[in-house]
């Protein structure tokens, strides 16, 4: 019987988590999807508003909840939705961005 470890080739043993690279990778991602759903066509406006002075302001309280919104919104698990899914595109970000740091890490090491 093999294990889901074994079946990825990981070792058994506990293996430390790096978890300032985690966040690393997690607030890269959260910026960069931030980004793009600020400057995607037909969004725009989430996290980087006017006030009643016309003055720009950030509010990350507004990107987190709107990353969150597919939890409460089922129209956002929309195939053509997915781009601006948070509960998908974020832990995808994550990985991508943590195994590109670990790849430059290694890289840099070597």
């Amino acid at each position: 019987i093999y294990s889901f470890c074994t079946l990825l080739e990981v070792p058994t043993q506990q293996m430390p988590i790096p978890v300032a690279q985690l966040a690393s990778s997690f607030t890269l991602s959260l910026l960069l999807f931030g980004a793009y759903i600020e400057m995607s066509s037909g969004m725009g406006n989430i996290w980087i508003r006017k006030d009643e002075s016309g003055t720009r302001q950030v509010s990350l309280a507004s990107l987190v909840k709107f990353a969150l919104s597919p939890l409460s919104q089922r129209v956002l698990w929309a195939y053509r939705l997915l781009d601006v899914n948070g509960v998908v595109m974020l832990p995808l970000g994550t990985v991508l961005f943590f195994k590109i740091i670990q790849l430059i890490r290694r890289t840099i090491a070597a």
